[in-house]
C-alpha cells in the first residue's frame, strides 16, 4: 500500500477544489471589479463638487470652510486619484488570482506571486492614503491647524483593519509559496 498520491489523483483533488472555490472566485472578480469602479465614482462625485470637498477638509481641521480654487480643486482630484490607481493595480492583481484559482492553478508559484502583489499593492494603497491626508486638507484649508503641523495623520481603525488583513494575506502567500515549493519536492520524488 502506498503512500503517495498519484499525479491524476492529486489533479482530481484539484478539480474537485476549484469547482468548491469556483463560485468563490467568480463572486471575488465581480467584487474586485464593482469595487475599483465604485472607488474611482466616488473620487470623481467628491472633487466635482468643490464646496463638498471644502466642508469635508474644513470639518477635519476643525477649520470654517472656504471657498477653493479650480487648481486646488484638480489637485486634490490628481491626489486621490494616485491613490484609486494603487487601489485598481490591487484589483486587477486580485482578479487575476480570481482567475488563476478558476483555471485551476491553486497552489503554484504563480499563484502565490499574485496573492503577495495582491497584499503588497494593498497596503501600499493604504499606507499612501494615510500619508496624503494632512497634505490634502492643507491643500483644501490653505494652512494647517497648529495641532496638525506636528503630525495631522488620522487613523482610523478601519485602516488598521485593513492593514491587518493585507498583512495576513502577505504572510498566507509565503504560506503558499512553500507549499508549491513542497509539491514541486514531492513530484520529483514520485
Amino acid at each position: 500500500m502506498s503512500l503517495s498520491v498519484s499525479p491524476s489523483g492529486a489533479n482530481r483533488r484539484i478539480e474537485a477544489l476549484r469547482h468548491r472555490v469556483g463560485w468563490i472566485c467568480q463572486t471575488g472578480r465581480i467584487l474586485v471589479a464593482g469595487y475599483a469602479l465604485w472607488t474611482l465614482w466616488l473620487v470623481i462625485s467628491f472633487w466635482s463638487d468643490a464646496s463638498l470637498a471644502a466642508r469635508r477638509f474644513a470639518t477635519l481641521a476643525g477649520m470654517q470652510p472656504a471657498e477653493i480654487s479650480l487648481a486646488t480643486q484638480l489637485s486634490g482630484f490628481l491626489l486621490s486619484l494616485t491613490t484609486w490607481l494603487l487601489v485598481a493595480a490591487t484589483c486587477w492583481t486580485a482578479w487575476r488570482l480570481f482567475t488563476a484559482y478558476l483555471d485551476g492553478r491553486i497552489f503554484t508559484f504563480g499563484s502565490a506571486d499574485l496573492l503577495r502583489r495582491t497584499a503588497m499593492l494593498g497596503i501600499a494603497a493604504v499606507v499612501f492614503d494615510i500619508m496624503i491626508r494632512p497634505l490634502m486638507v492643507w491643500l483644501v484649508t490653505g494652512q494647517m491647524p497648529d495641532y496638525a503641523k506636528a503630525s495631522y495623520y488620522y487613523f482610523s481603525p478601519n485602516d488598521l483593519a485593513l492593514l491587518i488583513f493585507l498583512t495576513s494575506l502577505f504572510a498566507i502567500a509565503h504560506v503558499f509559496k512553500v507549499a508549491a515549493e513542497l509539491a514541486d519536492e514531492n513530484a520529483e520524488i514520485l
